[in-house]
């Protein structure tokens, strides 16, 4: 399993091609197989305002092939969880400073098992969690389905609710945070059999170690 790609502003000039292949795969995805209609967009790729100079894109790539992504931003930029979700998240909140929203994760089908598609999310959320720690966050943010509070303690992470539940296309949808520390990276490394980093880059000048290209 290759390591994961940090992309931000600095070096998204050297990941044209897979940048695109992610906005595509997030319309695929979100668009095509989640039926999220508003999304949809004439030229197949999932791009909105979010997706700017604060964004930082994580992605899995497998043969010059995008096979996972997600997206992350400081509280201190707008996200989707405060100028979209906001309702959700009505009960306290983590640091702004200290806290990242997470959004956009997907994983592809590509016909393989569930064991081997588990394998991948669980590389992604090695990679969220390293990512986190290295900036010295205190909490990741997220909005989702109910069953991930389910999924993250499977890896030993600490989730707490932002507000209460609210049922959007048809299921149980909430606003949480995850606590930020290195008992959850070891424990995500553990679930996931890998040992260390698992971040890489073209060519990052700041921001964390992660700077050789394992694609």
């Amino acid at each position: 399993m290759p390591d994961v790609h940090v992309v931000n502003a600095e070096n998204a000039h050297l990941y044209t091609d897979e940048l695109d292949q992610h906005f595509r795969r997030r319309h695929d995805v979100f668009v095509g197989r989640r039926g999220w209609s508003e999304l949809q967009r004439p030229d197949g790729r999932d791009i909105d305002e979010f997706d700017d100079e604060t964004a930082t894109h994580l992605l899995i790539i497998e043969g010059g092939e995008v096979v996972a992504g997600s997206r992350l931003h400081p509280h201190t930029a707008p996200t989707l969880l405060s100028r979209k979700f906001a309702r959700l998240a009505n009960w306290q909140l983590p640091p702004m400073e200290t806290s990242l929203d997470w959004t956009r994760l997907y994983v592809l089908p590509r016909g393989e098992t569930a064991a081997a598609r588990m394998r991948v999310s669980r590389l992604m959320y090695c990679a969220i969690m390293q990512y986190a720690l290295e900036r010295e966050m205190s909490a990741i943010t997220f909005v989702g389905y109910l069953s991930l509070i389910e999924v993250f303690g499977a890896i030993g992470w600490r989730t707490t609710p932002l507000g209460m539940p609210e049922v959007i296309d048809g299921r149980a949808t909430l606003a949480a945070g995850i606590a930020v520390d290195e008992a959850a990276l070891f424990s995500a490394l553990a679930a996931a059999g890998r040992h260390g980093s698992v971040l890489t880059g073209r060519c990052l000048v700041s921001g964390g170690p992660a700077t050789r290209d394992a694609a």
